[in-house]
Formats: structure tokens, C-alpha cells, sequence
């Protein structure tokens, strides 16, 4: 008994359509068998065809796992040196003009250096008014007036 062809290729879509939703390049090898497999289903048994699968998916799996896993450390490392925590504290002492004043208890915005940002002050900021970059918070600001810096 064989596996009609079109059989793997539904596997393969599969597969891959799965890889696209999980991103964990295992799914993605797996399609590439099964693809593969599907060739293979045109003139050969259903041994031989399972043969191939277990076959290609090892060797893919095997081959390719250390640059996955590299790819999924860089991807998770965060930014590249320069665009991270070293480019946001390079900010402290910038100064920045205020776009818009903060509601009570809010967060009024920045901008430094040509981009907007949030911010915080202790004392009360108005629009136009030119500030200075005291800290940096994740994505936050502390500013000052530059008068009183």
C-alpha cells in the first residue's frame, strides 16, 4: 500500500503553516520532509516513503541546529550594541523641549534629539518649555527644567 503523493504535500502545507504560527524551526524541517517525501511517494512504497521522512527531517534537524539555535539567541539578546541600553543612556544631559504637558500624574512628552519620548518631572512642565535629561527608565525619561538644572 502507498501513501497517494498529494497526502505528504497536504502534511508538508501543514507543517509550515504551523512553523509560521510558532516560529520554532523544527515544524519548518519536518515540512521540508515531507515535501521531500512527497517525490518520492510517486514511485516508491509506503517503507520507503517513511524511510525518506525520518531520513530528511533527521539530517535537516541535525544539520541546522546550531545556527537555529544561535538565530533564537540573538533574537531574544535584544538590541545590538549602540541601539540599547548604551544608546538610551546616552541621552542623560541631552536637552529636549516639551510637546506636551503631563495630565496629573501622567507622563508629559519629549523631544530629544529628534525623537519623542515620555517623561516625567518632578516639577510642573509646560509646552515649549526646554528641558534636560536627568535619567533614563526603560522607555521613560526624568527631566528637569534647564533652568534649574
Amino acid at each position: 500500500m502507498s501513501v497517494p503523493a498529494w497526502l505528504w504535500l497536504v502534511a508538508a502545507l501543514v507543517l509550515a503553516a504551523c512553523e509560521l504560527a510558532t516560529a520554532t524551526f523544527v515544524l519548518m524541517w519536518l515540512a521540508v520532509a515531507a515535501l521531500c517525501t512527497a517525490a518520492v511517494a510517486l514511485v516508491l512504497p509506503l517503507a520507503v516513503q517513511v524511510a525518506c521522512f525520518v531520513l530528511v527531517s533527521t539530517a535537516s534537524l541535525f544539520l541546522t541546529r546550531r545556527w537555529a539555535r544561535r538565530w533564537r539567541q540573538n533574537r531574544t539578546a535584544g538590541p545590538p550594541p549602540g541601539v540599547g541600553e548604551s544608546a538610551r543612556q546616552s541621552l542623560i544631559g541631552s536637552r529636549g523641549v516639551v510637546v506636551s504637558a503631563p495630565e496629573p500624574g501622567g507622563l508629559a512628552a519629549v523631544r530629544v534629539r529628534g525623537e519623542l519620548w515620555s517623561a516625567r518631572s518632578v516639577q510642573a512642565l509646560r509646552p515649549g518649555q526646554v528641558v534636560r535629561v536627568l535619567a533614563v527608565d526603560s522607555t521613560v525619561l526624568s527631566v528637569v527644567p534647564e533652568a534649574e538644572s
